[in-house]
């Protein structure tokens, strides 16, 4: 049986910035705002969010290289304040990695791999950068047509 988590004793709201934005989804018509996953631009606001993610959530995947196809990452499962520090420097690295490349972060994400729902506390997460080069990537991608 799955306990549905309050997220208060975990989420130091206040210390989230405004540059945070937290990530949604439509459930049975209904808004639903996260309170561990969310967008930001700003390096400090993301380790942040990434303190506030819950011991509970089943596993953190972070990328780890700054290939634009199929990057490198490493997974995090049974969360606590060490590996949350291992995450963030892996997130800092990654931001000198990308500026060493001439492509620096753009915005920085946290997102569940299945959406915002009521027992998000208990998903899988991921982490990824967004940089010019990927989006131009992407673009590159979609251009061309089908892969069928």
């Amino acid at each position: 049986m799955k306990h549905i988590l309050t997220l208060e004793k975990y989420q130091d709201t206040k210390s989230i910035n405004e540059k945070v934005t937290m990530s949604t989804s439509i459930r049975n018509g209904k808004t639903l705002t996260s309170q561990i996953a969310g967008t930001t631009d700003n390096l400090k606001e993301f380790e942040k969010l990434i303190m506030n993610i819950p011991d509970t959530v089943s596993r953190v995947d972070v990328q780890s290289s700054t290939s634009a196809f199929n990057p490198s990452k490493e997974r995090f499962e049974k969360l606590n304040s060490a590996k949350r520090k291992q995450i963030i420097k892996i997130v800092r690295d990654m931001t000198k990695q990308y500026k060493d490349k001439g492509d620096p972060i753009k915005t920085y994400e946290l997102r569940s791999f299945y959406g915002v729902t009521p027992n998000e506390a208990f998903d899988p997460f991921y982490i990824q950068y967004n940089t010019k080069g990927i989006e131009e990537f992407g673009k590159r991608l979609r251009d061309s047509g089908s892969l069928d």
